[in-house]
């Protein structure tokens, strides 16, 4: 029987099957996002209340919402605390002077460095030397303001208050005898010496008194309310500019749209809002300030800046944070407000009495510096808002019941506190 051979063909080692062909898929719609239900989904608004704002009210676009009022929303049944918060929320938002100043082509320190400038308090003797005792010019207003803010923040009262504490921790609770500087420090704080100020301003003790002190600040005590009252005035001119600039977006586009003298300047873009209003504000201020200094008032005020600035100096030093048994100055600054019942001084004191007085200061300037109708009026007026929105205009009338000061602080002399009328 002879065998049948079969051809065999060979299969190619790299031969692969092909698949058999599958139809595409079928790739679903994406849903179409609407985007008023989305926002207000983020906010927190329930489904029905959606429905009812979109069907009741007919808002259908992005655009609708910052048109809501509260009455809308109680109409669609909203209760009033919900519907007031939405509001807010729907509002667009208003730009700030920084971000005005940045549509400017200037940073806020450019617009803040347009004002008036600060004279440096740690050279203040030296200031002294140069102050014309008949004149009120930069070193003296700046001065005033110093001593002004010290008494409105009782800062006055602080010398005693330390001698307080620092009476204490050495009597209980330093477990050895006393050190050289302790003695030395508890006289710096009770020392009343404005020897160097007399010297400097070459007068003498009898223009620095006790009751002349008063004096002087009862009268700068009249200038808190103009100079609020100007603030005021400048945020209404600002709200003001807003609503003739239009858009965020148009602002930007128009306060890019002018340079002048190598520096952006704030444009004309329509009519801008009349001025003259804030001038004649800044008068009172200015009214205010020099019938503040005058008569014989000068030394007074001098005075009393030194005694200011020499206790600044107590509350961040290291000793007296040590001998008064505080773990840091902000600990020290905490237990001296609550003692002087006064949200002023805090360890940015500082910071919060060099703003005021450049404002001050600025505003007593502002004819020479940027007079009605010139190019840099606006720059200025638009700097000065933003430099007094950092002022704490409420702490600074917290508490204050006279026109002078604070109705706890009655001055009678550095490193003493006066009777007070309210016990």
């Amino acid at each position: 029987m002879t065998d049948v051979k079969v051809p065999v063909t060979p299969v190619s080692p790299t031969a692969t099957p092909t698949p058999a062909s599958s139809p595409e898929p079928v790739v679903a719609p994406l849903p179409v996002v609407d985007e008023l239900i989305a926002r207000l989904n983020t906010l927190g608004v329930d489904p029905d209340t959606i429905s009812k704002i979109k069907s009741e009210l007919g808002a259908s676009s992005l655009d609708d919402l910052p048109n809501l009022t509260e009455e809308d929303l109680l109409k669609v049944g909203m209760k009033a605390l919900p519907a007031r918060k939405l509001v807010l929320a729907l509002k667009p938002a208003v730009p700030t002077a920084v971000e005005v100043g940045s549509m400017m082509g200037s940073s806020s320190a450019d617009l803040v460095n347009l004002l008036a400038p600060v004279p440096e308090s740690r050279s203040m003797l030296d200031g002294l030397s140069l102050v014309q005792i008949g004149k009120i010019e930069r070193t003296v207003v700046s001065n005033g303001i110093r001593a002004a803010l010290a008494s409105r923040a009782g800062l006055f009262d602080v010398p005693a208050y330390l001698l307080e504490l620092m009476n204490d921790f050495v009597t209980n609770r330093m477990e050895e005898p006393a050190p050289q500087s302790y003695y030395d420090l508890e006289d710096e704080v009770a020392k009343q010496d404005n020897a160097e100020v007399l010297r400097l301003l070459k007068v003498s003790g009898r223009y620095t008194t006790k009751e002349r002190k008063h004096e002087f600040l009862g009268r700068i005590g009249r200038l808190w309310q103009p100079a609020k009252t100007f603030q005021e005035q400048l945020q209404a001119w600002y709200e003001a500019y807003l609503k003739v600039a239009g858009s965020p977006a148009a602002m930007m586009a128009a306060m890019t749209s002018l340079a002048g003298g190598g520096r952006s300047v704030l444009p004309v873009v329509t009519s801008t809002p009349d001025t003259s209003p804030l001038h004649d504000g800044a008068q009172l201020v200015i009214q205010s300030i020099n019938a503040a200094f005058a008569g014989r008032n000068i030394p007074a005020a001098m005075a009393l800046a030194f005694d200011a600035e020499r206790i600044n100096a107590f509350l961040t030093s290291a000793d007296v944070i040590r001998y008064t048994g505080s773990v840091n100055r902000e600990e020290l600054a905490r237990t001296l407000g609550k003692r002087l019942g006064s949200t002023l001084v805090t360890p940015d004191y500082r910071r919060l009495e060099n703003v005021l007085v450049q404002f001050v200061l600025s505003v007593y300037e502002i004819d020479a510096r940027a007079p009605l109708g010139t190019p840099q009026e606006l720059q200025y007026i638009m700097a000065l808002y933003m430099l007094g929105q950092n002022i704490p205009w409420d702490r600074l009338f917290d508490g204050v019941t006279n026109e002078g000061g604070r109705a706890s602080n009655k001055l009678t002399g550095i490193g003493g506190r006066g009777k007070r009328d309210d016990l």
